[in-house]
């Protein structure tokens, strides 16, 4: 067999024979040739999603051809999709294999790969290889894939439910109230959205290009008109696809109501001074959104109550705060109340309240001048002393503002007032005293005459009088005689006593002098002075009896001076003086300083300096004595001390003065010393002096040499260095030692002591040390040298030394080899060992060190396995460099090793390297290109997809084969199975809405030993095949939609879903049945499932409507019409429930409402609710209704205002409208009230109606008795009163409705009714009486036939009064009560005469009563705590004014009845026949301290009279005033009897003669029964103090 050669030549033999002949030679062809491609890449472009089948555009070539130019099997090849080495099935080619030459056509097989938004391009290869050849060749080209887009996505709004948004409803034009977007995941204009609106597209708009949602028309939002709005908005793509959304948008409300009142006007009356009273209450409604701050109301007095006397209380209701002042109010407050809400900005409304006042007499009288005066001391009888005055803001010119004056207190029998004038004046007898009682505290008090009397405050006037003095008292010393000191040394001038004396008198000037020639003395030196200067010693101040000192003093002459001291007063009219004496002692003082003397051992300096030497080496304590020093004082018996400063090295004895070491010395530290010794005497004030001591230190040999430290900051021991190859004498280091102490002490020399082995020598004098000897670093690295330093060389015994170390280090040269511990070394290694593996650790080693002890390793050049290991420089480490796959045997290198001293040095060692093979490669799967999928309706055993792995091993390790293995997250039964190529296939049914999704686990095995495997998780989904219907989420759902929201509006969108994916839904409206009717007023957008309105919603004509919205994947027929099945769950049934808005206003049926209130009603009484008369068709808060009575319209009847003082007698209930009786009625009123009542709901809509209300009586109502009973009546009632109004012309009103009671012993006909009417006439409104009533109805008999039977009426007659059932004790009881009335009446008049035959009898003796005279103990509550007498004036009457006894005056008293045994006086009056009108005898005195009190007061009072009157009647009688009359005659008996005791003057002792106060009463004979003490008889005035309470005659 020929063989195909490429050169002919090569098997020609040479030199060989020839011969010619003809050879046929048949070429065979051989596999040279691999398939070929026109090109090596393509550009193709496909449409986004293509469907199956569909072929891709090869850009600018029309064929994809392939070539194999070898012959038959050798040209055949088949032709696959593959990327990135993986089989790839998004594609197919046709066909699929080629002989020789083939055009190819890709398809695509997978569209779910054909996807834009997840690509924009595949790169892919497509390969042709040989099938039938050993060789296997084969070509490939590479197609780049442009995916081009497609509208092939609706916009996606995110998220897909808006929820509800919220917008305030002032927000003005252009207010952002959202921003919702959507998103296309397409490209270009197919992915470019704009936005529409539908539904309220005159209040809200949305910008086209970014879907923010806008307010377009502010001015329309009113959150009390509309609050919610229910939009859609719709997203559109560049394609025309949508999406839409709905959207709920509330408005939130903002404060732009204010709250509105319910009336324009309220009114109210209070009295003065009264408290705790609510007096109106006043509401407001702000319709604003209920529950928030917005509408709720608040109130506050915002004008008229500028004193605060009234606040708000329970929310709305004005109540007083505290009392109010009818004066000054001016009668009436016209407050200003602001309702105000809660909201930001608040708002509010204000309404007026006027309040009237009526007036109390509740003022005091309160003083207006109550001066304060001086009065000399001798000042006598009626000297007007001042004059006060109070005024009282009551009415003028009335008893409540005329006022009395009385002293109250202090006057103490000094002055006396004028009751009118207030003129002050001193009483006769009155004495003053200034040096006894400077000043008077007069409390007077002011009463007016009004009822209740008022009396002017405690301590609202006190006139304080001032006694002035006159001088007429000399002056005094006391004591006369008194003692002083001074010191010697007291300067000129210096004051040490004050020699004071006193005088009474207040003008008193008292002036001092000193009696010079009365001047004594006791002397110590007495020849040295004489008397002048003793009398020269001192002065004396002339005013103030300041003692000072003339002249200097000296204790030393003089210890004793005796002054006589004269004072005068220079303002008496008369000489006033006295003399005293003062002795005073001179007191000695310190004045001389201790000196200084001279000692032994010490240099004296005069006056105080010391100069001495001392050893540094003196021992502390005192047996060394520095100096002993000496100090001496003139003054007499001085003690001297010593003291010592500014050292603490030596110390001092205070008495002998020894100075001692304290301290060792130290001269070195300080050669000379100085410090102070002080000396102090012991005189008062001390005095001192002070020496300075200068101290010489001499030196001693006390401190050894001190190394000096070779730097700063380097202590010893010191290390340096040398290099070993230092020659003899080299310098190593110098030594530097110090000694502190002088001479030959502080001289230093140095020896070495130990460590330098005749190494080292060092300089005795310098301290150099220097190299002595061949030095070794590898024998001996580093030498320790001791060095001594001494001083005082010369002396024996007496030097000091010091020693140091020193540490010396050779440093190193490179003079040592590096030295491996082998010749040779073997290693091996597997060939899958990673590049950077460790192969051999060698190390080299060198004795020097440092930097020449430091090895750097490297390769010798020329060897075979430079290539594949390399070392590491540092560490000698042999490491794989390049890959050993396939480089198997042994491989031969040098080693290198060179340390890094200078010059270097260096040695060799050979490294023998042994690769071995191993089986390392697991398979490794090729990547899937795209999403593995699967339509769900596939047959068993469709191809699904192809896995490929690779395995880098060669033979059977390379060898892989698949299998599905379970996994973690893998069912145990899978529709899918794997061949050992790895092909994917189906092996059960699958259904994508089911499961959507498989995961299986894919195990790839190689064929090696041990067999290595790996695993991959495969995803395949399940395509969806359009085989479910849409379904709705819910059957039934409910919306709001608010009544008249305009057409066109969108008010929801409805979704239903389907499993399927990108399943079209239509939407339409198939029932209820017939479904015309709800198609006439919605309009479902079949596509969107928009639900519009076609017309507006009317509430209250329908409030739901119900449909039936069928959802379907059929778009293009209308579904037939049907009722709503819940089993169906394609159909919804959706109910649209109108929202009330408040379009209706409420309603009065009708437009009058007549009533009847009987007089005899309470207050409170319910006359008519209207609220059942009121419609409103709204529900909810709109339908909430609010009456106010319009008290603007009241309109009365004649007379019937005037009546009723101008008040509205009735008042309607806000939330009920019941209207009530607000007054009780007199049985004589009558008349009519006509007004108006207004009905508002929470929007403001309102009705009113006309209400009328007569007044009537019993004999003006008619009963009318019906069948039934009250309840079942009550609906009947309106039709009722109007039939009978038509019948009659009449206006008939039912009043009321009662029981009807059934009589006794009638069978019983079941339940009736009682209705009471009554009528008024229409022209004149006056109210018909029953008679005429009854007239009218028989006038009219035949038209009331229909209304007997249609209201079931029994009986008609007038009003009959219940009468009650008769007793056989009525009669009897009605006698008694006659007989007892008639009595009570005969007694009542009785004492109606007695009472005005008593007042004309004492009308002129009351006008005398002194009615203002008390004792210190007040009988009435709250009065002050005394009251003063009025003096007598003979022949006057001060007092005479109505209604001043002071019995009348007392209004309050203490309830108590005295004991029987007390009630022994006659309770009978007593008149006077004496003809004394003089009030001489009448005035009162003030009663003695501690006798008398209230309780006395009264039980003595009641003592005369019938102790069983009852108190409420004592105050409103006349018994006082008879005890006031009985106890002056018994005063004037007093006076006789103290006569018939023998005594001429019955005046001069003022007491019964036996000398005390007694307690007395009268007997009927004028005789007395002595009750013992308490009764005190004034002689003066000729009054009686009857147990505190003074009495007069009258």
């Amino acid at each position: 067999m020929a063989q195909e050669v490429d050169d002919l030549t090569e098997i020609q033999p040479t030199n060989a024979p020839n011969a010619t002949t003809q050879v046929y030679i048949t070429l065979k062809d051989v596999n040279d040739q691999a398939p070929t491609f026109s090109q090596p890449m393509y550009e193709a472009t496909v449409v986004d999603g293509s469907s199956q089948g569909v072929p891709i555009s090869i850009v600018n070539e029309t064929q994809i051809r392939i070539m194999d130019e070898d012959q038959g099997a050798n040209g055949t090849f088949n032709i696959t999709i593959m990327k990135d080495g993986q089989p790839f099935d998004a594609f197919n080619v046709i066909p699929n294999r080629g002989l020789n030459e083939a055009v190819v056509t890709v398809r695509v097989e997978n569209s779910s790969a054909i996807d834009f938004e997840k690509t924009h391009n595949i790169t892919f290869q497509i390969v042709a290889q040989e099938i039938n050849t050993v060789e296997g060749r084969s070509g490939i080209a590479t197609i780049t894939l442009i995916i081009n887009d497609t509208n092939d996505n609706s916009p996606q709004f995110v998220p897909s439910n808006s929820g509800t948004l919220f917008v305030k409803e002032n927000a003005e034009d252009g207010t952002s109230v959202a921003n919702i977007t959507a998103t296309d995941a397409d490209s270009g204009s197919f992915g470019t959205i704009s936005y529409k609106l539908r539904g309220g597209t005159n209040e809200f708009e949305v910008i086209n290009s970014t879907g923010e949602i806008l307010v377009k028309n502010g001015s329309l939002l009113d959150r009390e008109q509309r609050k919610v709005y229910y939009l859609t908005l719709e997203a559109i793509d560049g394609g025309g696809l949508r999406n839409t959304i709905q959207l709920k948008i509330e408005l939130n409300d903002t404060n732009d109501e204010k709250p509105v009142f319910q009336n324009k006007l309220y009114t109210a009356v209070l009295g003065e001074n009264e408290v705790d009273k609510t007096l109106v209450t006043v509401l407001a409604i702000d319709s604003d959104e209920e529950g928030t701050p917005n509408s709720d109301v608040e109130y506050n007095i915002s004008g008229g109550n500028e004193e605060g006397h009234f606040e708000i209380v329970n929310l709305n209701q004005i109540a007083v705060k505290k009392p109010v002042d009818f004066e000054e109010s001016g009668g009436s407050f016209n407050l200003t109340v602001t309702a105000f809400d809660k909201g930001e900005p608040s708002q509010s409304s204000t309404v007026q309240v006027i309040i009237t006042i009526t007036d109390k007499n509740d003022n005091n009288p309160v003083f207006d001048r109550c001066p304060s005066v001086s009065i000399s001391e001798n000042t006598t009888y009626e000297y007007n002393v001042t004059n006060v005055r109070a005024t009282d803001n009551d009415e003028p010119g009335s008893t409540n503002s005329d006022i009395l004056y009385r002293i109250d207190s202090g006057g103490e029998n000094n002055f006396h007032i004028d009751a009118n004038s207030g003129m002050i004046s001193v009483l006769k007898g009155a004495t003053f005293d200034w040096n006894v009682k400077k000043e008077y505290n007069i409390t007077i008090l002011a009463i007016d005459k009004g009822t209740p009397t008022q009396y002017s405050p405690a301590g609202n006037c006190s006139v304080i009088v001032t006694i002035t003095d006159t001088n007429n008292k000399p002056p005094e010393f006391n004591p006369k005689v008194r003692m002083g000191e001074v010191n010697e040394s007291a300067p000129v001038g210096k004051e040490f006593f004050v020699f004071n004396a006193t005088d009474p008198d207040e003008s008193a000037k008292l002036e001092y002098s000193l009696i010079r020639d009365e001047t004594t003395a006791t002397y110590v030196k007495r020849n040295l002075v004489n008397d002048t200067y003793i009398q020269g010693l001192f002065a004396i101040n002339r005013t103030t009896g300041q003692v000072t000192v003339a002249e200097k003093l000296d204790r030393e002459n003089v210890t004793k001076v005796i002054l006589t001291i004269l004072v005068e007063d220079v303002n008496a009219l008369e000489t006033q003086n006295a003399t005293g004496k003062l002795e005073v002692t001179l007191l000695d003082s310190n004045d001389n300083d201790p000196e200084f003397k001279e000692v032994d051992g010490a240099q004296f300096i005069p006056p105080s300096t010391y100069l001495v030497n001392i050893s540094e080496g003196a021992l502390v304590g005192t047996t060394t004595r520095l100096m002993k020093l000496k100090a001496e004082d003139r003054d007499e018996e001085e003690t001297i001390k010593f003291n010592i400063s500014n050292t603490d090295i030596f110390q001092i004895d205070s008495l002998s003065g020894d100075i001692t070491l304290n301290k060792p010395l130290d001269r070195e530290m300080d050669e000379n010393l100085t410090f102070t010794v002080l000396a102090k005497d012991s005189g008062n004030p001390q005095r001192t002096s002070t020496a300075t001591v200068y101290v010489t230190v001499h030196d001693i040999n006390d401190h050894a040499p001190k190394f000096q430290d070779p730097a700063p900051g380097i202590s010893p021991p010191v290390s340096v260095n040398v290099s070993e190859d230092a020659k003899m004498g080299h310098p190593v280091y110098d030594v530097n030692a110090t000694d502190e102490d002088a001479g030959s002490y502080g001289y230093v020399m140095y020896r070495l002591t130990g460590g330098a082995e005749d190494k080292f020598a060092i300089d005795p004098n310098t301290g150099i040390i220097t190299v002595n000897g061949t030095l070794d670093r590898e024998k001996k690295p580093s030498y320790t040298l001791t060095i001594q330093a001494y001083d005082n060389h010369d002396a024996e015994g007496n030097s000091k030394s010091s020693r140091e170390q020193i540490e010396v280090k050779l440093l190193d040269i490179n003079d040592n080899d590096p030295y491996f511990d082998k010749m040779m070394y073997n290693a091996e290694v597997f060939e899958d060992e990673a590049i950077g593996d460790s192969v051999k650790q060698i190390t080299a080693k060198d004795d020097d060190v440092g930097i020449n002890q430091v090895i750097t390793y490297s390769f010798n050049p020329g060897t075979n396995g430079t290539d594949y290991f390399t070392v590491d420089s540092e560490s000698g480490g042999i490491f794989v460099n390049s890959s050993l796959k396939g480089h198997l045997g042994k491989y031969y290198l040098e080693l290198n090793a060179t340390d890094r001293g200078n010059p270097p040095r260096s040695n060799t060692t050979n490294v023998y390297v042994d690769v071995k093979d191993v089986n390392d490669h697991k398979p490794v799967f090729v990547a899937l290109e795209g999403q593995i999928s699967v339509a769900e309706n596939a047959t068993i055993g469709t191809k699904v997809t192809v896995i490929n792995a690779t395995d880098e091993d060669v033979g059977s390790n390379g060898d892989v084969t698949f299998s599905i293995t379970p996994g973690s997250n893998q069912e145990s039964s899978l529709p899918f199975n794997i061949s050992r190529d790895g092909i994917v296939r189906t092996n059960g049914t699958l259904d994508r809405e089911t499961k959507a999704s498989y995961t299986i686990r894919v195990e790839a095995t190689d064929g090696g030993e041990p067999k290595l495997n790996s695993f991959k998780d495969v995803t395949i989904y399940v395509r969806d095949v359009n085989d479910k219907p849409p379904v709705f989420a819910r059957n039934t759902e409910s919306i709001m939609v608010l009544e008249e929201e305009r057409s066109n509006n969108s008010i929801a969108t409805l979704t239903a879903t389907d499993e399927d994916e990108n399943a079209i839904i239509c939407y339409f409206i198939v029932g209820p049945l017939p479904s015309e009717e709800v198609k006439r007023v919605f309009n479902l957008d079949k596509t969107t499932g928009e639900l519009v309105l076609r017309k507006k919603l009317d509430r209250e004509s329908k409030d739901k409507h119900t449909l039936v919205i069928s959802a379907t994947n059929i778009c293009d027929q209308t579904p037939p019409d049907t009722n709503f099945n819940e089993a169906s769950k394609h159909l919804m049934k959706l109910e649209v429930n109108v929202v009330d808005i408040n379009d209706n206003s409420p309603q009065f049926k009708k437009k009058s409402f007549t009533a009847g209130v009987t007089k005899d009603s309470e207050e409170g009484y319910e006359v008519l609710s209207l609220k059942e008369h009121v419609t409103d068709l709204d529900i909810g808060n709109n339908s909430i209704l609010t009456f106010y009575l319009d008290e603007a319209s009241v309109n009365f009847s004649a007379g019937l205002k005037e009546e009723l003082n101008n008040t509205v007698p009735f008042a309607i209930d806000p939330n009920t409208g019941v209207v009530k009786t607000s007054v009780y009625f007199q049985a004589e009123t009558q008349g009519y009230v006509d007004f108006h009542v207004y009905v508002n709901d929470t929007g403001g809509k309102s009705d009113y109606a006309t209400v009328s209300i007569y007044l009537v009586s019993a004999i003006e109502q008619v009963k009318i008795v019906v069948i039934g009973n009250k309840e079942s009546f009550k609906k009947n009632r309106d039709s009722f009163a109007e039939f009978l109004s038509n019948v009659t012309g009449a206006i008939v009103t039912v009043d009321k409705l009662l029981t009807h009671e059934k009589i006794q012993g009638a069978v019983d006909s079941g339940p009736r009714t009682d209705v009471y009417i009554h009528a008024v006439d229409r022209n004149t409104k006056k109210v018909l009486t029953s008679k005429a009533l009854i007239r009218l109805l028989d006038q009219n008999v035949d038209k009331l036939e229909k209304f007997y039977t249609d209201y079931l009426v029994v009986e008609v007659k007038e009003y009959e009064a219940v009468q009650p059932t008769n007793s056989p004790l009525l009669e009897p009881l009605k006698l008694g009560l006659m007989i007892t009335g008639l009595i009570l009446l005969l007694l009542l008049l009785i004492i109606i005469a007695m009472f005005f035959t008593a007042r004309r009898k004492y009308q002129r003796k009351l006008k005398a009563a002194t009615a203002l005279s008390y004792d210190n103990h007040a009988t009435y509550i709250g009065a002050p705590d005394e009251l003063n007498r009025v003096d007598p004036v003979p022949g006057t009457n001060l007092h005479t004014f109505e209604g001043s006894n002071p019995i009348w005056l007392e209004q309050n008293f203490e309830n108590e009845w005295p004991e029987e045994d007390e009630a022994d006086v006659d309770s009978r009056s007593v008149e006077s026949n004496d003809s004394n009108n003089s009030l001489d005898d009448n005035a009162i005195k003030d009663t003695e301290e501690g006798f008398g009190d209230e309780r006395y007061m009264t039980s003595d009072l009641m003592d005369d009279f019938d102790h069983k009157i009852p108190p409420s009647q004592v105050a409103n009688s006349d018994i006082y005033l008879m005890a006031a009359l009985k106890e002056h005659e018994d005063t004037k008996h007093m006076n006789n009897l103290n006569k018939e005791y023998g005594r001429d003057d019955p005046y001069i002792n003022g007491v019964i003669p036996d000398g005390v106060n007694h307690r007395i009463s009268m007997n009927s004979d004028n005789s007395y029964n002595d009750l013992g003490e308490f009764t005190t008889f004034d002689p003066v005035t000729g009054t009686l103090l009857l147990n505190g309470m003074q009495t007069t005659e009258i």
